[in-house]
């Protein structure tokens, strides 16, 4: 089994989500269907762009393709030169984990998080991603995280809700979201200061983390 990186690059976020919709979304079934797919998933880029960093500037889609992935291009790159041609996307490239020291995602993924850690990224992303597409092909619209708080919304309702709703149906109480939503802040913030780097970055993630955290544990003590 190995791995490959296709790249699509287009115009700005809003050719993203139509891409998504309109080839991605019944690509995915065609995908599942084939022998040669044995998981995948995606990642969007472009909104990045908007914090002024130069690397993810325009729109961007890669998906990774584990299993045989060349007969999976070999099926699709038609597909993907005719999206080419009608402007839905500027580009497409292919990159094989091979190239880039590893023999699958996999044991990239290991080198990253752990035995541990890669297994259960190679179990949930597939299965999110899934999520992500049967909201993509339900929903028309982008859906703030938090809705302005209103007479007509007076909870905030927004797409934190999606991740509130997925924690409770798996089980989880009040404190376990509170620690799942403190990792997640935290590992967004070392992401940010990442990216970002100089010019205040890693102070201001530093001064937002310790704020954050901060916050968390007051909330969990009143709660308690």
């Amino acid at each position: 089994m190995s791995t490959v990186q296709v790249t699509f690059r287009m115009e700005d976020t809003d050719a993203e989500a139509s891409f998504i919709r309109n080839y991605l979304v019944s690509a995915w079934k065609r995908f599942e269907t084939m022998e040669a797919f044995e998981k995948g998933w995606f990642w969007r880029n472009g909104h990045y762009g908007r914090h002024g960093i130069e690397y993810f500037k325009g729109g961007r889609i890669l998906l990774m393709i584990d299993g045989d992935p060349e007969t999976v291009v070999d099926e699709e790159c038609d597909r993907w030169d005719s999206l080419v041609e009608d402007g839905a996307i500027e580009s497409w490239s292919v990159l094989p984990f091979e190239e880039i020291g590893y023999d699958s995602v996999y044991s990239k993924a290991v080198d990253n998080v752990g035995k541990r850690g890669a297994d259960l990224f190679m179990r949930l992303k597939p299965l999110l991603t899934q999520t992500s597409l049967d909201l993509y092909e339900a929903l028309d619209e982008q859906i703030a995280m938090v809705g302005d708080e209103g007479d007509h919304n007076p909870k905030g309702i927004g797409f934190w809700v999606v991740i509130n709703t997925l924690m409770k149906q798996n089980g989880y109480d009040w404190y376990d979201e509170i620690d799942g939503c403190t990792k997640s802040t935290k590992n967004r913030l070392k992401s940010m200061t990442a990216y970002k780097g100089g010019g205040g970055g890693p102070r201001e993630a530093s001064r937002n983390n310790k704020r954050t955290t901060g916050v968390f544990r007051r909330t969990v003590r009143v709660a308690r």
